[in-house]
C-alpha cells in the first residue's frame, strides 16, 4: 500500500484564491491522501467555499488562531504518526494532478524525514522557476519552498511560535542539525506553484532576515558573520538614501 499523505491548507479571509487551491488538491490522482483545512475564522466568504467541498475533506475547522504557524500546528495535531505532510496554503497549487503519484511511486525516500523539490514562483505578471538546492545550503537559507516539501509526522515535527516569519526554516534547520543530510530526499520534480504576491516572508524581508540570523546563531560560522555584516551594511545604505 502506498504511504499515507496529508495535505493541509491554512486560510484566513482569502476568498479570491481559496477555491483554486482546493480544486488543485482534490484533483490529485494519488489514492492514499487526506485533505485537511484549517481556517482562522474567516468572515469574507472563505468558509462558504470550504463548506461546498466539505464532503471531500477528511477534516476542517474554522476558528480564531494565533497566526499561520499556530494554524499549521493545529493541522499537524490531527495527523497520524508516520504520515507524510505537505502544506498547500491558500493561493498555492500543485503543478499537476499526478505530482503526488510521481513523488511517492518510487521508494527513494525510505528512511527519510523530508522530501523536497522544485517550485514555480508565480508573480502577478510572470512565473519563474526556482530549483531547490543541496540541503547543505540550509546553513545559509532554506534550500526549497515549504510548499514543495513533505515531512514525515512525528512528535518533534512542530512550528516554534516564537518565530513569526521563519518557523518553517527553524523546523527544517532543527531536523538537519539533529540528523544530518541523510534524512533529506531531494527530488528533481517541480511540486508546487507558489503565489509570491501574498508571501508573508517576501513582504516582511527585514523581519524574516532577523529571524533567520537568530536561528542560524545556534551554529557559529564565518558565513553567519559575513551575512550579518552584509545585512547591516545594506540596512545602513537604505537609511542613508
Amino acid at each position: 500500500m502506498n504511504d499515507s499523505v496529508v495535505v493541509i491548507t491554512v486560510s484566513f479571509n482569502c476568498l479570491p484564491v481559496i477555491e483554486r487551491t482546493i480544486c488543485s488538491v482534490l484533483s490529485q490522482r494519488y489514492l492514499n491522501f487526506k485533505y485537511f483545512m484549517i481556517d482562522g475564522g474567516s468572515t469574507d466568504g472563505t468558509v462558504d467555499v470550504i463548506e461546498r467541498y466539505s464532503d471531500k475533506l477528511a477534516f476542517w475547522i474554522s476558528e480564531p488562531d494565533k497566526g499561520i504557524y499556530d494554524a499549521m500546528n493545529k493541522g499537524l495535531s490531527f495527523v497520524e504518526e508516520g504520515s507524510w505532510v505537505v502544506f498547500m496554503n491558500a493561493g498555492d497549487v500543485f503543478v499537476s494532478d499526478d505530482i503526488l503519484t510521481k513523488i511517492f511511486e518510487n521508494r527513494s525516500y525510505v528512511n527519510k524525514i523530508v522530501i523536497y523539490g522544485n517550485t514555480i514562483l508565480r508573480y502577478e505578471d510572470r512565473c519563474e522557476n526556482f530549483e531547490c538546492k543541496d540541503i547543505s545550503f540550509i546553513n545559509r537559507s532554506l534550500p526549497f519552498c515549504h510548499q514543495s516539501s513533505f515531512v514525515r509526522k512525528s512528535e518533534e515535527i512542530f512550528f516554534d511560535l516564537k518565530y513569526k516569519m521563519a518557523a518553517d526554516y527553524d523546523l527544517f534547520y532543527r531536523i538537519y542539525n539533529k540528523y544530518g543530510s541523510c534524512v533529506f530526499c531531494r527530488s528533481s520534480e517541480f511540486i508546487a506553484e507558489y503565489e509570491m504576491e501574498n508571501s508573508t516572508s517576501l513582504n516582511n524581508q527585514k523581519k524574516t532576515a532577523v529571524e533567520y540570523f537568530k536561528i542560524r546563531s545556534r551554529n557559529f560560522s564565518l558565513d553567519l558573520i559575513f551575512d550579518v555584516v552584509v545585512f547591516y551594511l545594506k540596512t545602513l545604505k537604505n537609511k542613508l538614501k
